[in-house]
Order: C-alpha cells, then sequence, then structure tokens
C-alpha cells in the first residue's frame, strides 16, 4: 500500500496504538497556546490546529539541558541519564520538520557530533501534517518549502475532513504505515481531493520574496543605510529568536556549589549584546543596529552561502510574537527589490 486512508473516528485507537510502542509528542493544550508535549493520553492530542507557539525543536534541542555533572575533588564526571526515548512526534506542521532538516547537519558535522540532539532526534519517528489553511503570516513558499512539503518526515498525513490521508515517506515511514492498526487503501475521490486541497492551500501563499534573490543581494549590503532605519525598531528582547524553529546559538554555564557542579547548556541569542561581548571587553556587535543584521544576514545570507539553504522556513512566527510587530517579510523584500 503506497498511500492509506485513517478515519478520525479511529485517530485515538492510532495514537494509543503508537503509545503502546513508545513515547508520543504532539500538540498539545497549555493555557490558551499549544505546545508539543508528551502525551499521557491519546485525548490530549491537538491535530486540528494552525501550529504551536513554540516550534518542536525543543524536543530535540531543549532551552536547558543538562550536558553532564561534576564533583572538583578527583575531577569527576558524570553523564546524566538519557533522556532520548523511542517514539514518534506527531502532527508536526511542514516549516518546522524542514526547520529540523536544516538543522540536522549543523548539529552532525564532519568533525563535530552532537549527542545529545543527535540521540533524541533518531530516536523519534516524524509524523507530519499537511497545512490546509495556512496563517496569515505564514511564508513558506517565499523559502524553499510548502504546505506539504515533506522534508525531514517519516510520514506524512493530510486532513481530508473525516479522515486523513497518509503517505510513508521513508523506509521508516513504511515500516510504520505497515504497522498502523485501522488503515485502509486510498481511493482514487482520496486522491483526488488531497491533491485538490493541496493546490488550494498552494494558492494561498504566493511567495513574497526569492531567497536566492535576497541571498545575493544581501552579500553587498552589509554596509547599507537601511540597516539604521530597521533597528530603530527592534527592542532587542529575541524573542523572534525564542520561538524560532531554526535558530540553535547557545550558551555553556558551568553551576557550582559545596564542590559539586553541573554543566548547562541553554538557548542564547545573537540578539543579546552579551552574546558577542569578549573578555577583553571589546563587542564586535555593539549596538542593535550590528545585532539586528547579524540575524537577517545569518539567516538569508551567511547560512545559504555555508549549507545551500536560507535559515528560515517561513513559519511566521517571528512575526506572531514580535512585541513591535517587526514583519521579517517586509525586512527581506526591502533588500530583494534594492
Amino acid at each position: 500500500m503506497d498511500t492509506g486512508i485513517i478515519k478520525k473516528t479511529n485517530i485515538k485507537a492510532v495514537i494509543e496504538a503508537l503509545m503502546q510502542v513508545g513515547e508520543v509528542i504532539a500538540p498539545v493544550r497549555k493555557d490558551d497556546y499549544l505546545v508539543f508535549s508528551p502525551l499521557s493520553s491519546a485525548d490530549a492530542a491537538c491535530l486540528d490546529y494552525a501550529n504551536s507557539k513554540l516550534s518542536p525543536k525543543g524536543c530535540f534541542f531543549p532551552q536547558t539541558e543538562v550536558l553532564f555533572t561534576y564533583e572538583k575533588e578527583g575531577h569527576k564526571t558524570f553523564e546524566p541519564p538519557r533522556e532520548a526515548k523511542p517514539g514518534f512526534i506527531v502532527g508536526i506542521r511542514p516549516c518546522d520538520s524542514r526547520a529540523l532538516a536544516l538543522l540536522d547537519p549543523i548539529f552532525d558535522e564532519r568533525q563535530y557530533h552532537d549527542v545529545y540532539y543527535l540521540e533524541k532526534r533518531k530516536s523519534k519517528t516524524v509524523i507530519g501534517l499537511a497545512c490546509n489553511e495556512p496563517q496569515s503570516t505564514c511564508f513558506c513558499t517565499s523559502t524553499g518549502g510548502n504546505p506539504s512539503d515533506t522534508a525531514g518526515m517519516d510520514m506524512l498525513w493530510q486532513n481530508l475532513g473525516d479522515r486523513y490521508l497518509v503517505r510513508p515517506v521513508t523506509s521508516r515511514g513504511r515500516e510504520l504505515m505497515a504497522q498502523l492498526p485501522h488503515i485502509e487503501e486510498a481511493g482514487q475521490d482520496d486522491l483526488a481531493r488531497a491533491q485538490e486541497q493541496g493546490e488550494k492551500a498552494l494558492s494561498k501563499l504566493p511567495p513574497v520574496f526569492s531567497a536566492d534573490e535576497v541571498a545575493d543581494k544581501l552579500s553587498s549590503s552589509f554596509d547599507d543605510s537601511l540597516w539604521q532605519k530597521i533597528y530603530e525598531k527592534c527592542l532587542g528582547c529575541a524573542t523572534c529568536a525564542f520561538v524560532c524553529p531554526t535558530c540553535h546559538c547557545f550558551d555553556i554555564q558551568d553551576e557550582n556549589r559545596s564542590g559539586q557542579g553541573r554543566r548547562v547548556r541553554l538557548w542564547d541569542s545573537c540578539q543579546f549584546p552579551l552574546f558577542t561581548l569578549h573578555t577583553s571587553g571589546h563587542n564586535p556587535r555593539p549596538c542593535g543596529k550590528e545585532r539586528v543584521r547579524q540575524r537577517v544576514m545569518h539567516k538569508f545570507n551567511y547560512f545559504k552561502v555555508n549549507n545551500g539553504q536560507v535559515a528560515c522556513v517561513g513559519c511566521g512566527r517571528c512575526i506572531r510574537e514580535c512585541p513591535v510587530n517587526m514583519d521579517i517579510r517586509q525586512i527581506v523584500s526591502a533588500y530583494s527589490v534594492k
């Protein structure tokens, strides 16, 4: 079977079957927003949603993470218990899944393998959920994605109203599909309906700019006077970085007490002045202009030069959550027409 369907009346039983195999992480409601969290009950999963407030990046790259503990006497170090539990992450949107595909090579370079990220990443089968109703702040088609993009996924589900169309993407996804309960072979009507919905969603997201053209324009814009105007609105709060599914800067801190301690990794941001402050007191990015420029240049120029793709997936979280309504689409578009 290449393509299947799961009726929504059976989705609870399917999730319960997955929970019998391993940990299931899915979008769940917390107060008035949604976050990705391990399920304690299949009823908690919320698959009828636009997108989560925070990206599921934190499932693999937590906001804080103990790397090891130590005792000064004897110079002893101890590894923390491994937290990578085999299982599934269900309902991830194509933009967030694409972000994982961008992060994978960053944490798995030729000479640098981040076992903390990689063990968690390899332990989870990724089941994505196509977007039928993109939000007004979405712009994935401007950054190389689309509402049915399968990058970073093992399996894609598509909401067809009373059922989900199920497509395996990887061999891992095909193995899972063969084991899923309550799955039936998709009919021609299901496939036609899925194609129609996919085209409809795509038509709602005309590209705002060309990522390739912007990358080229930014190469000669480092000293452009427009940065002075752009940064003046920014508060430097780094909300954009913390909700971003591709931002991956971190700090390392040692916490000591009575001869014992632990080394902790924490999310950090290039929008903070301390991020680049040297021990000498010199700071190569002393004010907001340099820091805002760094964020835009890194995402749309430096990352593309080094990795072949821009480090933005168009999820729109930075636009929705910015306290002063900065819009990355407007900033990038301003340089695309220069």
